[in-house]
Formats: structure tokens, sequence, C-alpha cells
């Protein structure tokens, strides 16, 4: 389906700790870069559970979301 995984990482946050952003799995999407959102809610919920405030952003997620993309372009 061409789908690409990233793995879980733990990063810095403004308070000096060091949440694990977890890891997860990117779809890809033939829409180009200034083409419209489509509808519908995003694959990725805002809110971590167990974290107060907004989950922690892995790194490899947009890296991961850009090759999705170009695999789903691609074929």
């Amino acid at each position: 389906d061409g789908s690409v995984s990233y793995p879980a990482v733990k990063v810095d946050d403004l308070t000096g700790a060091k949440p694990e952003a977890p890891g997860g799995s990117s779809r890809g999407s033939t829409r180009l870069p200034l083409d419209p959102p489509g509808l519908g809610p995003p694959g990725q919920q805002s809110l971590y559970p167990g974290y107060a405030g907004f989950r922690p952003v892995n790194p490899n997620a947009a890296k991961a979301q850009d090759v999705a993309d170009r695999i789903a372009r691609a074929m």
C-alpha cells in the first residue's frame, strides 16, 4: 500500500523532560503540495493519551510522510 513506518524516539520538550514520541506509519498521498487538503480527519490524533499537553512530535514522521508521498506519486 506504499505506507512507510518510522520508529519511536525520545525528544526534548520545553520543560527539559525527554518524553517519548511514539512511532507510527505514514500513508502516501498523490496530492501535490499546493493542492487543497482532502475532507475528513487526518490519520493521526493531536493529543497523546497519558501526556498532559500535546503529543511530542516525532522528527521521523515528516521524513516518512515525504517518502510515502513519493512512493504514492510514482505508482
